[in-house]
This record gives structure tokens, C-alpha cells and sequence, in this order.
């Protein structure tokens, strides 16, 4: 999935994926899906690294900026 300069390979399950989209949409994001994967990308555009303190669940995922072509990679599990 991609969103403005990032691109994500994701898997896992958030558990506090409703929490952290209102939060978002409360920012002025809009989502296409339902999915988790939407949550976790937009969650790292609007607070980059700091993003996984927001998570709640178990995942693993790399996002890649293509501006800056940099790679941001987790994994584990999480409890925001």
C-alpha cells in the first residue's frame, strides 16, 4: 500500500485500530479501507517513528520513504 512518498509491506493486527483512525481522521485523514494496514502508514506519515507508541497489538511492517529512500522496519508487539 502507498501513501504520498511511503510505501508499506505490513502484517499483523492492530487491536486499537478504531482508537488510533479517529485520532487520525480527527487530524484531518481520510481512509479508502478498513484495513489495519491503512492505520499503521498514515500513523507513521503524521508521527513517524513515534508512531509505534500509538499501537496496540502485533505486527511486523517496513515502510519505505521514497524521497529519502530510507527503510523503517518493526516488528513485536506493541500495548499503547
Amino acid at each position: 500500500m502507498q501513501f504520498g512518498k511511503y510505501i508499506i509491506v505490513y502484517n499483523g493486527e492492530l487491536y486499537n485500530t478504531d482508537e488510533v483512525r479517529n485520532e487520525l481522521k480527527n487530524s484531518g485523514y481520510t481512509f479508502d479501507t478498513q484495513c489495519d494496514t491503512e492505520v499503521v502508514l498514515k500513523a507513521f506519515d503524521k508521527w513517524k517513528e513515534e508512531s509505534v507508541k500509538k499501537l496496540n497489538g502485533i505486527f511486523a511492517y517496513a515502510i519505505y520513504d521514497e524521497e529519502e529512500k530510507s527503510l523503517f522496519l518493526r516488528s513485536g508487539t506493541e500495548s499503547a
